[in-house]
């Protein structure tokens, strides 16, 4: 089974038992940069976004889709126009998406899946960096 297939079918999971991926990032975002929560201006609207675009990107790594570089490059370029945002904060945060989905995904985590989930994760990580 390749990356994506194992990927897909936690977030096939995710999506039947109905699990808020999004407070599980953000609570625990915020309680490792709480300063950063006034960066915010509407939580409703930004916390969504970048989360759903995490796991594009995250999907789209394991899909080899070529315009995750495109979109990685353009978000790490419009974040600076929020301050300069160590590389350990871009990596802690796509931790926590991981985190998150394992947690939600039932019976659906297993071993093959969180490796393919690392997998992609550091693919991301990797590319935020060289972003950056």
């Amino acid at each position: 089974m390749t990356d994506a297939e194992l990927m897909e079918q936690n977030l096939l999971a995710i999506a039947e038992n109905g699990t808020d991926l999004r407070e599980a990032i953000f609570v625990h975002f915020f309680a490792d940069y709480p300063e950063r929560r006034a960066l915010f201006y509407s939580e409703d609207a930004a916390q969504p976004r970048m989360m759903n675009e995490t796991l594009d990107m995250l999907y789209g790594l394991a899909t080899d889709e070529k315009w995750v570089w495109f979109q990685i490059a353009s978000l790490v370029y419009n974040h600076r126009n929020y301050g300069d945002f160590p590389q350990a904060e871009y990596d802690r945060f796509v931790d926590l998406t991981v985190e998150a989905i394992g947690g939600a995904s039932g019976e659906t985590w297993t071993a093959p899946h969180a490796e393919a989930w690392s997998r992609q994760a550091c693919k991301l990580k990797s590319m935020i960096a060289k972003a950056r």
